[in-house]
């Protein structure tokens, strides 16, 4: 349960900020290093920060 503020967090932060190659990077690969990541970023319906 930790992890769901800070991702949720996360998700607000980036807001519209989806055109930055970094953060789109950011977000690819942290749920590759962390399922629960994964699983907490995915009910947006967000595999990458632009929703691809």
């Amino acid at each position: 349960m930790a992890t769901v503020s800070p991702v949720t967090g996360f998700r607000a932060s980036v807001g519209a900020d989806t055109d930055d190659p970094r953060l789109g990077g950011l977000v690819g690969e942290l749920p590759r290093a962390s399922d629960r990541f994964g699983r907490l970023w995915a009910p947006a319906g967000r595999d990458t920060v632009d929703g691809r």
